[in-house]
């Protein structure tokens, strides 16, 4: 589990390059839940909560590997899990 910075908290790089940290406190509710990963050329893909584009061209394929997409799998599976989970408790 990792923690968002605490609102006044500064983030900043140890070699100076730039960060990407949201404040968790200034965030809208339906931005909270997010899934950001890190391609081969340090590019980020954000998934959003939000119907995601149908076209191929808004998603980076050619910085993924077979790396990647069998770790997207695994997320897909885990996200599943803790849905289905989530439905016995929260309903």
């Amino acid at each position: 589990v990792l923690r968002q910075p605490r609102q006044g908290e500064m983030v900043f790089s140890m070699s100076g390059s730039p960060l990407m940290a949201s404040s968790y406190n200034t965030m809208k509710p339906h931005e909270k839940a997010n899934c950001n990963i890190v391609l081969q050329d340090g590019t980020t893909l954000s998934l959003q909560p939000q119907q995601l584009r149908t076209s191929q061209h808004s998603i980076p394929f050619s910085l993924m590997d077979n790396t990647v997409l069998n770790q997207l799998k695994t997320l897909k599976d885990n996200l599943e899990k803790v849905c289905k989970l989530g439905e016995k408790v929260i309903d």
